[in-house]
């Protein structure tokens, strides 16, 4: 995680850290995952300016659709459900490396 929080505070990315959060999500790690989300809402956000042409309709399309900050509360959603179904014998504050 200190990898991925560090990866994230080079270049500010949700649709990275979303990945991130994630991938910690699928190995048995949600509270992990959490705290990555955690973490990248205090990055201030880094402006992305796409290129000209179909980059740049796609960013616009995004965010007319709100769909970042809808893909942020629906992975946060399922890793707080995650993270109160793991019993403590299989909860693990230290994920592997």
């Amino acid at each position: 995680m200190a990898e991925f929080n560090r990866a994230l505070d080079l270049q500010v990315r949700t649709s990275a850290a979303l990945k991130q959060a994630a991938l910690l999500g699928a190995h048995g790690f949600p509270r992990q995952g959490l705290a990555h989300l955690d973490h990248l809402a205090t990055e201030p956000e880094q402006a992305y300016r796409p290129s000209f042409g179909m980059p740049r309709v796609h960013a616009w399309v995004l965010q007319r659709q709100q769909y970042w900050p809808r893909e942020l509360a629906h992975l946060r959603a399922t890793l707080r459900d995650d993270a109160t179904q793991q019993t403590p014998a299989t909860d693990d504050t230290h994920p592997a490396r």
